[in-house]
């Protein structure tokens, strides 16, 4: 990580290639072993899902509630993969 950047910073700046579930923000060691439990290990399995949704917050959010992670930390996922999407794509 780039010593002067933040995580999400660093996060949202950069591409996505092989960065793992736990990089995401809102995904606490706790989540990131939910979705691990799940079959999602990598960012962007969580990104497909995102574009899946059409980038449906809702949906999105409640698909992750779904894995018992709790509203506000799907929110937060969801706004960084917004914020990439929005640098990136």
């Amino acid at each position: 990580m780039h010593p002067n950047l933040d995580p999400e910073s660093f996060f949202i700046r950069t591409s996505m290639k092989e960065k793992d579930v736990n990089m995401l923000m809102g995904i606490n060691d706790s989540n990131n072993l939910k979705l691990i439990e799940n079959g999602y290990t990598k960012a962007y399995q969580i990104l497909g899902m995102l574009l899946l949704f059409n980038k449906n917050k809702n949906l999105f959010v409640e698909w992750l509630e779904s894995m018992n992670i709790n509203p506000f930390d799907a929110k937060k996922c969801y706004q960084c993969l917004i914020d990439w999407c929005d640098q990136h794509l």
